[in-house]
């Protein structure tokens, strides 16, 4: 290979970053969520690591994590150890915000026979139904990876 070759395939490769980085780099005012519907205390701790490193990036950004079905459960008070990891992101984070689906959460007290769930604080509990399409409408993105 000719030093002109290396070169080319070099500036090449340069000008094929630069063409897409900007698009999926995150910028000052992007929106990103991530779903998770299972009790995986991996993914929940991904997302919220993912959560901070993105509110970190700069002012502006918003970062929310909905958690569904059996992901409910990453939210009670007690049941996981990542949750004091949730505690020291959200400390330094106080706008990531994490939303407990409302169907889900009132499926889970009536299953606990109507006794209040103990969340989490800082926990919002919202409806769900049509949440993600109204999210998307509006200019969040899901965040990648999940």
């Amino acid at each position: 290979m000719t030093c002109a070759t290396i070169r080319g395939a070099v500036a090449a490769a340069f000008a094929l970053a630069t063409l897409v980085a900007p698009a999926d780099a995150a910028r000052i005012g992007d929106r990103h969520y991530v779903v998770q519907y299972d009790h995986d205390q991996n993914k929940f701790s991904n997302a919220l690591r993912t959560g901070a490193d993105f509110l970190a990036g700069g002012s502006g950004r918003s970062f929310q994590i909905m958690l569904d079905g059996y992901g409910v459960l990453s939210a009670v008070r007690g049941v996981a150890v990542v949750q004091r990891e949730y505690m020291e992101i959200k400390r330094k984070h106080p706008d990531l915000v994490v939303i407990v689906c409302k169907e889900s959460a009132d499926s889970l007290a009536r299953a606990n026979k109507g006794r209040r769930v103990p969340y989490l604080p800082g926990i919002r509990i919202a409806p769900c139904n049509g949440l993600r399409a109204k999210l998307e409408k509006d200019g969040w993105r899901p965040a990648l990876g999940f």
